[in-house]
């Protein structure tokens, strides 16, 4: 394959990489695609990982995910269906509430449906 998906999302940066337990530098070998759900990793043409025996947990990457640091930088409908949730859960507790109940009753769902993943 030639590319890597990281399954959080959204994915800011690449802190560290290993193949195989060598340290590669990502720019020189991938181009990092933060625009993407998920981010990915794309190896660029002519280019390859290093060789290694292991198959088993052989490629490592540390990185970056999430909407920043402040609490302003998270999306106000992400927000907004966090606390729908909440309060939610908070209505209807010892009503045996699951959390997917209460993600769908309170109209979190229907907030939240433009950041998933669309399958083909």
């Amino acid at each position: 394959s030639t590319e890597i998906r990281l399954p959080r999302y959204p994915l800011q940066s690449i802190t560290t990489m290993t193949v195989g337990g060598t340290a590669i530098t990502v720019g020189d070998t991938f181009v990092i695609d933060t625009s993407q759900f998920p981010g990915r990793l794309v190896l660029k043409y002519g280019a390859s990982l290093p060789t290694y025996t292991e198959v088993a947990n052989a490629i490592v990457i540390e990185y970056v995910a999430g909407f920043g640091d402040e609490d302003g930088d998270v999306p106000d409908v992400l927000r907004m269906a966090v606390l729908q949730m909440a309060a939610s859960l908070y209505t209807h507790r010892g009503d045996e509430c699951t959390m997917q109940s209460a993600f769908i009753n309170s109209g979190a769902d229907t907030l939240t449906h433009s950041y998933r993943a669309g399958r083909l």
